[in-house]
């Protein structure tokens, strides 16, 4: 599930992405760490950031913003939803089973 809404976004606004922390093998340990070792004190995350002290720069490693990128799902859907009253108004929206 998460290759295909990351697949999806990156594809949406031209971006290339990798997703490097999707290996089985780290999947497993990181679902056998304590809790306390994932969240603690607000901050998630917490052994990666542990482990990229020194690499990243603090700034950077202690954020606890998220900074995504949006995603036009809700303008599609509105989009389609206007299209289809826009067709629905007009007559030009042929009911299945003559309903």
């Amino acid at each position: 599930m998460l290759l295909h809404w990351e697949d999806r976004n990156s594809m949406a606004h031209s971006i290339e992405s990798r997703l490097p922390f999707l290996d089985y093998r780290l999947v497993q340990l990181s679902l056998g760490l304590p809790d306390d070792c994932k969240l603690s004190q607000g901050m998630t995350k917490r052994v990666l950031r542990e482990a990229m002290k020194g690499i990243l720069p603090d700034g950077v490693r202690e954020r606890v913003d998220k900074m995504g990128f949006f995603t036009p799902e809700e303008i599609w859907v509105e989009s389609l939803l206007l299209a289809f009253s826009v067709r629905s108004c007009a007559g030009q929206l042929k009911s299945p089973a003559g309903f």
